[in-house]
């Protein structure tokens, strides 16, 4: 399987950490020391460069003869360590993500329990403002009867007071009259008596 270049190069990245990279240099050193030295043997050098892994099949990842850099079994290793941290990364996101969703959900339970709550006591309010508008349009209409009652009942006070006031008034002017009939009739029978 090959990996691609961008993830060895993240893989061997993320994976190392300071000491390994501390390493690494201290190998490299180490390394380039003993080919100066001439401990690795000479063959294989094309040129007589004292360079290693220039024409032959050194690593240049593990420093190792037999294969080049492409095909080092490290990188393999690396793209498992990277992708095994990529996997521990990618569960860690998933399960914060799953523990967001889930409070997420108790919130949306939470206020659709609220709303269906809202909902009945609007419709409860609602029921009790029709029954107050109907209370309000009976006392209305009963305050109207009432206006025409006392209106009704007002005009014919002043009827019987109009009728009250001319039967007065008729039976003022009869006892006028009587009275004066009277005062006559007592002057005629006291000329007699005299």
């Amino acid at each position: 399987m090959d990996v691609p270049s961008n993830l060895v190069l993240k893989a061997s990245v993320a994976t190392y950490s300071f000491e390994e990279s501390e390493t690494d240099r201290i190998v490299k050193r180490v390394l380039k020391a003993l080919e100066r030295s001439g401990a690795f043997s000479k063959r294989g050098k094309s040129n007589g460069g004292s360079k290693a892994g220039k024409g032959n099949n050194t690593c240049h990842k593990c420093y190792k003869l037999g294969h080049y850099i492409k095909d080092c079994p490290m990188h393999k290793i690396d793209y498992k360590k990277y992708a095994n941290q990529d996997t521990n990364t990618d569960n860690e996101e998933e399960r914060k993500l799953k523990g967001d969703l889930a409070k997420y959900e108790e919130q949306m339970v939470e206020l659709s329990v609220q709303i269906v709550k809202h909902q009945a006591t609007c419709k409860t309010l609602a029921c009790e403002n029709d029954l107050l508008n109907k209370r309000v349009d009976e006392i209305s209409k009963k305050e109207s009867k009432g206006r025409n009652e006392g209106r009704r009942i007002q005009f014919q006070l002043e009827e019987d007071l109009i009728n009250v006031k001319a039967n007065l008034t008729s039976s003022l002017d009869r006892n006028s009259i009587l009275e004066e009939k009277l005062v006559k009739m007592k002057t005629i029978l006291e000329k007699p008596l005299k």
